[in-house]
């Protein structure tokens, strides 16, 4: 099936519609038409075809459409109409706002902390800046928002601004354009679209690692690597490209083709699936949860917080249709997870139930509101930490939180509810996920019944 005819299918297991995809991607990447464009980048901007291969691998995995009976967004021939218009803009914009000073000298440091949007995410980084000297350490933030740290050097990189861009970039960007649109005109798929993705991250990266450098990079999001990013980086002096692993992997718009050289992971299994769905992971470290060595082990803890007998882990809740939706029945089996949460708080009325969302979820007036309001389940508050929250209660549950797999490293009871156990966006198929995976309402009432009435029948025979 050509690339821009493809539609996902939502009536199959998850990971067969993923592995589907990949191979409509794969079978895309080996046109001749696609490798010849290829060629035009190289020849132009000296990017080996194996990174923009990869790159823009990346990029039409993120276009997946999984809306029922929609194509793969933006590769259309007639969307390249708008994109004609965004490439001029592009193309003024990037000029207009371009780098006007010329530094011949190359700015050194030991560690370059990249995408940093906010103090906290970069605090969290705390444990790995107190290994360095400070002045040695710089950190790029993509936005607006100012901040400090420790006297550390930030600086703001938005992107289409200071690019270096040269009167011969101008000649390049016309070419690449031509090219771009003659190739569109044959495959009959938008390669401009391609084109403009491609440009702005290599002015970007390009920009920043010829004025800085680094021994290594390093971001904390893992679905935000950038192969073009990586290569620049090394050709311009750098060492190592690493990626955090932030979260589980999860199948969705941003769950294939990483790249970096050194992959953190939580645990010696957990890149696996990375690597089944096109990622080149040069090199995987174990080292645990980041997230949890700043919110756990990092922070002080509220000795007065209250204990519950179950926790629930929410996130920022699931809209029907929604970014994360992405199978037939998923909404349907959300909320009959919320179903078993409030069936069991009624079934076992003595039991102290927490419903804990994200600290940015506004939980009035959704499905999980709806559901829960009128059951025995406490809907606690939001900006508790959800570790220590955890941490005190006997069993905690979740539909896909990551805290599940990082609190069986403090030797908690911890499973996914997973109705039908057709939740495989979050939940691999593999022999140990499949033991943390609570697939019928019976089987969940005999865990309560073990894990935590009779360890309270037990805790009351003992005594304080």
């Amino acid at each position: 099936m050509k690339l821009n005819n493809y539609i996902y299918n939502r009536k199959k297991n998850v990971e067969d519609s993923f592995q589907e995809a990949k191979n409509v991607i794969e079978k895309f990447a080996n046109q001749e038409y696609f490798k010849n464009y290829l060629l035009k980048i190289e020849e132009l901007y000296g990017l080996p075809t194996t990174v923009t291969s990869q790159y823009l691998k990346k990029t039409i995995s993120g276009r997946l459409n999984f809306n029922e009976k929609k194509k793969i967004k933006k590769v259309s021939l007639i969307s390249i109409l708008p994109d004609i218009i965004k490439y001029i803009g592009f193309i003024i914009s990037i000029y207009i706002n371009r780098n006007k000073i010329n530094k011949n000298l190359q700015s050194k440091y030991d560690l370059i902390i990249d995408h940093i949007e906010d103090h906290e995410s970069l605090v969290r980084f705390s444990s790995l800046i107190s290994e360095y000297n400070n002045k040695k350490i710089l950190v790029i933030n993509p936005t607006k928002n100012k901040f400090k740290y420790n006297n550390i050097k930030i600086i703001q990189k938005k992107f289409l601004y200071d690019y270096i861009i040269l009167y011969k970039d101008l000649i390049k960007l016309i070419k690449i354009f031509v090219s771009s649109i003659s190739i569109s005109i044959f495959s009959s798929i938008n390669f401009l679209s391609f084109t403009i993705s491609i440009l702005n991250s290599y002015y970007y990266y390009n920009s920043i690692f010829n004025e800085y450098i680094s021994k290594n990079c390093i971001i904390f999001q893992h679905y935000q690597t950038n192969a073009i990013k990586n290569y620049l980086f090394k050709k311009n002096g750098g060492n190592n490209s690493c990626v955090i692993q932030k979260n589980i992997h999860q199948l969705g718009f941003n769950s294939m083709y990483y790249d970096a050289d050194i992959f953190f992971t939580f645990g010696n299994k957990t890149a696996e699936r990375c690597l089944e769905y096109g990622s080149n992971l040069r090199k995987i470290i174990p080292v645990g949860s980041f997230f949890m060595e700043y919110y756990y082990y990092n922070t002080s803890k509220d000795l007065n917080l209250r204990k519950y007998d179950i926790v629930i882990l929410a996130g920022n809740g699931f809209i029907q249709k929604g970014t994360y939706d992405i199978y037939e029945k998923q909404f349907e089996d959300y909320k009959i997870h919320l179903k078993w949460i409030r069936d069991i708080s009624i079934k076992f009325p003595e039991l102290k139930i927490a419903f804990k969302t994200h600290s940015n979820f506004n939980i009035n007036n959704t499905i999980e509101y709806k559901i829960l309001k009128d059951s025995m389940v406490h809907i606690v508050d939001k900006k508790i930490n959800s570790y220590f929250l955890a941490e005190k209660s006997n069993l905690i549950l979740s539909f896909a939180s990551t805290m599940v797999l990082e609190l069986i490293s403090i030797d908690k009871k911890t499973y996914f509810l997973d109705p039908g156990g057709r939740n495989n966006q979050f939940n691999e198929n593999s022999p140990h996920w499949n033991n943390l995976r609570i697939k019928d309402y019976e089987y969940l009432i005999n865990l309560v019944n073990k894990l935590v009435i009779e360890n309270s029948k037990l805790d009351q025979k003992l005594g304080p």
